[in-house]
């Protein structure tokens, strides 16, 4: 599993193979099948770490842009979208993102990197955020089919004993089982 979901020229396959087995020891897989998804379940959590991961990258990439105006670092440059009639107006480290105490307020300087990845208009964010979304839903669906395939192989090996005795069809009582 590691070959498919580790890119070997970006990650570290010995992080992901430390990952898949702090998972695999964790849940305690008792069949072959349990054992499958509890692979499967690693290697989507692992691909939302990376969504978290590029996300975080595209704003870089718009701070490196605001910082130093002369280089084309931009997301669009770096997309191989560069534009010559669309220009980005940086304004992190210019007098907007400053106050004048001279700390800087990370918050508005988040929010304006925001802004520019997201006037961009090219959807990275909502493909992204699609991306994302679609594995929480088969990390859902994973753990809904893990929790149910132990629930089943619980319940076959401990079968529940009714408090209450059970009863013929013609009403009579009956202390066996």
């Amino acid at each position: 599993m590691t070959a498919e979901t580790v890119i070997t020229s970006l990650e570290d396959a010995d992080d992901y193979k430390a990952f898949e087995l702090a998972m695999t020891s964790s849940y305690d897989a008792e069949t072959a099948v349990e054992r499958e998804l509890v692979l499967r379940l690693a290697s989507l959590l692992w691909r939302l770490r990376r969504a978290t991961s590029i996300e975080t990258g595209l704003f870089q990439i718009q701070t490196e842009q605001a910082r130093s105006p002369s280089q084309d670092c931009s997301l669009l440059a770096v997309l191989g979208l560069s534009d010559p009639a669309t220009e980005i107006t940086p304004t992190i480290g210019g007098s907007e993102a400053t106050p004048a105490s001279g700390t800087r307020n990370v918050e508005t300087d988040f929010a304006r990197c925001f802004l520019r990845v997201a006037d961009l208009d090219n959807g990275v964010f909502e493909r992204l955020g699609r991306y994302e979304a679609a594995l929480w839903r088969q990390v859902r669906q994973t753990l809904f089919t893990l929790e149910g395939l132990r629930w089943r192989s619980c319940s076959a090996r401990y079968p529940r004993r009714h408090p209450w005795p059970a009863v013929s069809l013609d009403g009579d009582l009956s202390t066996s089982r």
